[in-house]
């Protein structure tokens, strides 16, 4: 090694990273294999919670005041029944926020804002896929694909591009002489 110590270290942080990233995707989908028994379920509460309250269930799903700046900084989560084998049980989804727009109107020196909120892609009754344990039916999530190949898109991308960075940081300083003499500047 004839190069400068913080390109190595910080080759060796982007390599680090990336390899934990992929190593936390590889982990994640070896557990899932032991989740291959499937149900269809159905949302029978809504959790929410916010930063500074404690959380809550709610019953039925209703649209948020317009004004109720608040809301947009809930998180939800669906409360799914399944049953296996004539045994009921509750899974949690996972949390998500109320996507919300902010419309500013100025007229003259005075500012007007509107908060619009969306509604939650789910809502009590709808029907959700759930995954589960077949040896221990209660060790069960709920499957949202689409939030799942969006997790392991970025986390490919995210740990791939850093484990390159980190390789492109020990090559243009020499620190790849370690693989033969065709890496060495």
């Amino acid at each position: 090694m004839n190069g400068d110590t913080f390109p190595f270290v910080a080759g060796c942080i982007f390599v680090g990273f990336g390899g934990l990233l992929i190593l936390s995707l590889l982990q994640y989908l070896w557990q899932r294999t032991r989740l291959r028994g499937r149900a269809t379920g159905s949302i029978v509460a809504i959790e929410t919670v916010s930063a500074a309250g404690a959380p809550q269930s709610i019953a039925k799903l209703a649209d948020a005041p317009a004004d109720d700046a608040a809301a947009a900084q809930r998180y939800y989560r669906p409360v799914v029944a399944y049953s296996v084998d004539g045994q009921q049980y509750r899974v949690q989804g996972p949390y998500a926020l109320r996507s919300s727009t902010t419309r500013t109107t100025y007229v003259g020196d005075t500012a007007t804002s509107e908060i619009q909120i969306d509604r939650l892609p789910y809502d009590t009754g709808q029907s959700m896929s759930v995954g589960y344990d077949r040896t221990n039916p209660a060790n069960a999530i709920v499957i949202d694909r689409r939030r799942e190949l969006t997790v392991i898109a970025l986390q490919i991308f995210c740990g791939g591009m850093s484990m390159v960075l980190g390789l492109l940081a020990f090559y243009w300083n020499g620190n790849l002489a370690w693989l033969g003499r065709e890496w060495h500047n």
